[in-house]
């Protein structure tokens, strides 16, 4: 990956922290962030004619398609694996904590009812309600997101996070 496509990945992870994370520490901290992140990005594409996520449809599906990935946790941005195990359980906390996450497990949507991960342990387990009204334990890694889990349509949440 080159740097301005790392660039654009970690404003979704710092987006997604914003939407997720629920402290107002927090929330300030991502979208400033964010509003960093894109001011880089918009004068990079700039300087040298490129398109970005802010400025093209289709680019913006490209990397949230990259974000949202398939199976699993997005693909958030970590510095090293010492952000990654510990930023990496808060990300996990807050987004699973959400009964408005939808996700597709077995081809079926489920809504994710408990968070059961762990944080000193490779326990990335949650519950599913199904579709049938029973519930499933499953491994993260099983089920799939959808940029469906923000508030409207993920573009016009990219869109409106900076201004």
């Amino acid at each position: 990956m080159d740097y301005y496509e790392i660039l654009q990945l970690e404003y979704l992870s710092y987006y997604f922290r914003y939407y997720y994370y629920q402290r107002k520490v927090d929330k300030d901290k991502y979208i400033d962030f964010c509003n960093k992140k894109r001011d880089s990005i918009e004068k990079l594409a700039l300087r040298n004619c490129f398109k970005s996520m802010f400025s093209d449809p289709q680019t913006c599906e490209k990397y949230v398609s990259k974000f949202f990935h398939g199976k699993g946790m997005p693909a958030l941005a970590y510095r090293d694996e010492h952000q990654h195990k510990h930023l990496g359980y808060w990300d996990k906390h807050y987004f699973l904590k959400s009964e408005d996450v939808f996700a597709v497990y077995n081809d079926q949507e489920c809504i994710v009812k408990a968070n059961l991960c762990k944080f000193d342990e490779d326990y990335d387990f949650i519950i599913l309600e199904l579709p049938s009204g029973m519930t499933a334990k499953v491994e993260i890694s099983e089920v799939e997101f959808h940029d469906q889990i923000f508030e409207s349509s993920i573009y016009e949440s990219i869109f409106k996070a900076a201004e």
